[in-house]
């Protein structure tokens, strides 16, 4: 089962777009299928707080900020590791004690990282 929440609504009724809409998707053993239930949710202030929803609700914001900083922090990475390729090579030490290296293959240091198996 997963559950995913669409903010507006990504279906609409009659041309209405709502404020929210959360899909529950499941497999049906019995017929071998996935079945899919959207119900759409409209905000306003003389709506009663529904608890139920609400926890579920900062569940997703939760895991939806750990998720875009960790994005965050790939894109920092990569980032850095695209300046150092663009400024020149360097030497890395990996977890499985494995080195790479990173930089043109015009480097003066290249060579001693080519195989004979290379084709350059």
């Amino acid at each position: 089962t997963n559950i995913d929440i669409k903010i507006p609504s990504e279906h609409t009724v009659c041309g209405r777009r709502f404020d929210a809409e959360m899909q529950y998707f499941t497999y049906h053993p019995g017929r071998h299928k996935f079945v899919a239930v959207s119900f759409f949710l409209e905000a306003s202030p003389t709506n009663l707080r529904n608890e139920h929803l609400q926890k579920m609700i900062d569940a997703f914001r939760r895991e939806y900020n750990r998720d875009k900083k960790k994005c965050e922090e790939k894109m920092k990475m990569m980032s850095s590791a695209a300046h150092s390729f663009a400024s020149g090579g360097t030497n890395r030490m990996l977890e499985d004690n494995s080195t790479l290296y990173e930089g043109f293959f015009q480097d003066d240091d290249w060579h001693e990282y080519a195989t004979e198996e290379s084709t350059i």
